[in-house]
């Protein structure tokens, strides 16, 4: 049995049809108009992203260009290596003239200095006078001599051998390397790759003054240092940044280049 619809309804069922068909195509196209304002918003805020990071970059760059000495630089030149660029330059500040040492090679210099001279006065006569043994003896005095020198190196003579050598010491970052360069009676030059560094430590920061240390200290008084211990400026092995201003940037600095240069996890 056939089932027959009338044309007013078949009419009816077509227009529906066709009017479901316009409302999911005007759906779909706003759908799609949606996906691409937001296709179109995340790829702007990427572009503004890379653009402050661009720029972010050359403000870096900017900033560590302005802070490079003509000076400096013409003394760490020679030392550079093929491809090599400096990004900071720098001298130790003579403003600091204390470090945390001080507070055990003070005392001990007084006693040294201390008992040299009671021991040139005492073997002078100083202490006998009037009295029958007065007389002076000569080669107690002369023994004595190079104490009572040694002693006023220690007191303060050491501290105006620093302040000359910070007049002649130069320090570097440099894509690849620190630098540390020593223009005194000799030169002296001291490098290390950034990429095998074994530490950065950051000390002191009064002031803004401070010292960046790339490797492990050396007990005060242990065999390796010597007599360095009693010359703050002495250029060793392993570069040491003494007493520079801004320490906070240059540690930065030094420290995004090392996590630039590692390997990247995976790779």
């Amino acid at each position: 049995m056939r089932c027959h619809v009338s044309l007013p309804v078949r009419q009816g069922i077509l227009k529906m049809n066709t009017k479901q068909h316009r409302e999911n195509s005007l759906t779909r196209s706003l759908r799609v108009r949606e996906v691409q304002r937001s296709f179109d918003s995340a790829r702007s805020s990427l572009r503004r992203l890379l653009a402050s990071l661009r720029m972010t970059e050359l403000e870096k760059s900017a900033k560590y260009m302005s802070q490079l000495n003509h000076t400096s630089l013409a003394v760490i030149q020679p030392e550079l290596l093929l491809g090599e660029s400096v990004l900071w330059t720098g001298q130790p500040s003579p403003a600091k003239i204390f470090h945390k040492e001080d507070a055990l090679l003070i005392p001990f210099s007084l006693l040294w200095g201390g008992f040299a001279i009671f021991w040139e006065a005492g073997v002078s006569g100083f202490w006998t006078s009037g009295s029958r043994m007065n007389e002076p003896w000569t080669f107690g005095m002369i023994w004595g001599i190079p104490f009572v020198l040694v002693g006023q190196y220690l007191i303060w003579g050491r501290f105006i051998y620093a302040a000359w050598k910070k007049r002649r010491t130069y320090y570097a970052v440099t894509n690849r390397r620190v630098l540390a360069i020593q223009d005194g009676t000799t030169r002296r030059a001291a490098s290390a790759y950034i990429d095998t560094l074994p530490t950065l430590t950051k000390e002191g920061t009064s002031g803004g003054i401070g010292t960046l240390r790339f490797a492990q200290a050396d007990p005060l008084w242990s065999r390796g240092r010597g007599w360095g211990v009693w010359d703050s400026m002495s250029v060793g092995d392993t570069p040491v940044f003494i007493d520079i201003q801004d320490v906070d940037s240059v540690y930065r600095l030094v420290l995004d280049l090392r996590e630039k240069s590692r390997p990247k996890a995976g790779s």
